[in-house]
């Protein structure tokens, strides 16, 4: 045979030199929820409300700070409630407008959701381990460094006289 070909279709693995190197296949699941298309939407849609809740702080801030520099105020009368607060609504609710329906953003954020709903999150107690053990290390490390740090520092002493 000239070269591996994977059992799911895959056109031949470049890194595996034709060595009948598998992929690594998707990780089985333990639960077998299926995700739909309109449960990713939820997410999707939740994605384009925060860019768009990001947009109102934004420019809800700028339009504070211009009307207070400008004392606008003094001039529009009530009409400054509505540059305060009218404006950045609508340039939020413009931009979720314009995030769903820009297809290209759209797959994106579905393509991005979907690939986060399949990702094998860890356990509590893999979380808890991993820290334990970067801890300890952060320690052992420091001691270590600390005691050649003190061995160097008295060579040094030793050789200048000091």
């Amino acid at each position: 045979m000239s070269g591996s070909v994977a059992l799911i279709g895959r056109a031949r693995d470049s890194k595996s030199l034709g060595c009948r190197f598998e992929p690594y296949l998707t990780r089985q699941f333990s639960s077998n929820k299926v995700y739909t298309m309109t449960s990713i939407q939820k997410y999707v849609n939740a994605l384009f409300l925060f860019a768009a809740s990001i947009v109102w702080l934004i420019v809800n801030h700028y339009t504070s700070v211009v009307v207070g520099y400008f004392q606008l105020g003094r001039t529009l009368g009530s009409g400054v409630d509505f540059l305060e607060h009218g404006i950045p609504l609508l340039l939020a609710f413009l931009t979720f407008i314009i995030l769903r329906r820009n297809s290209n953003t759209h797959r994106f954020a579905n393509d991005a959701i979907g690939e986060l709903v399949r990702v094998h999150w860890p356990t509590q107690k893999d979380v808890t381990l991993g820290t334990v053990v970067v801890i300890i290390t952060v320690l052992a490390a420091g001691v270590v460094l600390g005691f050649l740090d003190m061995g160097l520092v008295g060579l040094v002493r030793t050789l200048i006289g000091a």
